[in-house]
Formats: structure tokens, C-alpha cells, sequence
């Protein structure tokens, strides 16, 4: 069955949606699996999950990799931030402040090669790859770097 041109832009943005709760859910189960391992053994884990131990060890090893939330924050980066919005985790209104709040990294400046390095997590870089994806609009985006430049006044 065929969509609409109508439908088409809903059900792209709705994939984007669900993307973002997927992704969201895998992080707070790889925080959730490394918190566990350190009361618990693999075996027990494996045991809980119905995994196998050698499993658990790849969910660990994963885990390890993964920042955590940030005090006061609902990411470790602002990616993640937005992630969480477009998910359904958070509010506008929430996103917007935690967006507008973040110590940012400054961008990265071109060595004497005049090479720029990538700009990496934590930079507004994030915010503008997140507006980029779908995860959050133009509105957002505007909202969020107005309150923070006018916070730096």
C-alpha cells in the first residue's frame, strides 16, 4: 500500500520518534546493567535476564562506553537531551531550559594546518546535529540559544 504525500512526512517523523525512544531506552539499559554488575555477578545478571553470561559481558562491555546523566540534566550530552524530548521522555519546556543550561564545550579551533578537528559531544554542535535528525524543530533550537546567549549578559 502506497502512502500519500500527506502521510509521508508523518511517518517519517514518527520513525524519528521512535528511533529516539529506542535509543533513549538502550542507554538507560546499558546504565542500568553496569549499576547492576556492581552489586551483582555476571551470572547473576545473566540469570535475571535470561542471558547467557557471555552476553552479559558484551552488555557490559558495551556499558562501559557510556557516559552518565549529568546532575540536573536528563542526558549526558545535549544529543542525548534532545533524544530524551523527541522520545516523549521530556517536555518543550524542559529540553528548551536543559539546551539552554548546558556548560557547553567551545568549538574547536583550525590548527596550523588550518585543520578543524570534529567538534565532539558536549559543543552545540549536538543541539545542531539533533535539530538536523528531527529530534528537536527550529523553534527549539531558536528557544534555546536565545536563553542561553541572553543568560551570558
Amino acid at each position: 500500500m502506497k502512502m500519500s504525500t500527506m502521510e509521508k512526512p508523518a511517518a517519517l517523523a514518527e520513525l524519528v520518534r521512535v528511533k529516539a525512544r529506542r535509543d533513549t531506552v538502550d542507554l538507560d539499559y546499558l546504565r542500568a546493567a553496569r549499576a547492576a554488575a556492581e552489586n551483582a555477578s555476571q551470572r547473576e545478571i545473566a540469570r535475571i535476564l535470561a542471558l547467557s553470561q557471555p552476553a552479559v559481558n558484551k552488555i557490559l562491555a558495551r556499558a562501559r562506553g557510556i557516559a552518565d546523566l549529568r546532575p540536573t540534566f536528563h542526558g549526558a550530552t545535549p544529543f542525548e537531551i534532545a533524544q530524551r524530548y523527541s522520545g516523549g521522555f521530556i517536555d518543550r519546556a524542559q529540553v528548551i531550559d536543559e539546551l539552554a543550561r548546558w556548560p557547553y564545550l567551545p568549538k574547536p579551533k583550525a590548527d596550523e594546518f588550518n585543520d578543524v578537528w570534529e567538534p565532539g559531544e558536549g559543543t552545540w554542535y549536538d543541539v545542531e546535529e539533533a535539530l538536523q535528525q528531527g529530534l528537536i524543530d527550529g523553534e527549539i533550537y531558536e528557544a534555546a540559544q536565545l536563553r542561553r546567549h541572553a543568560g551570558k549578559q
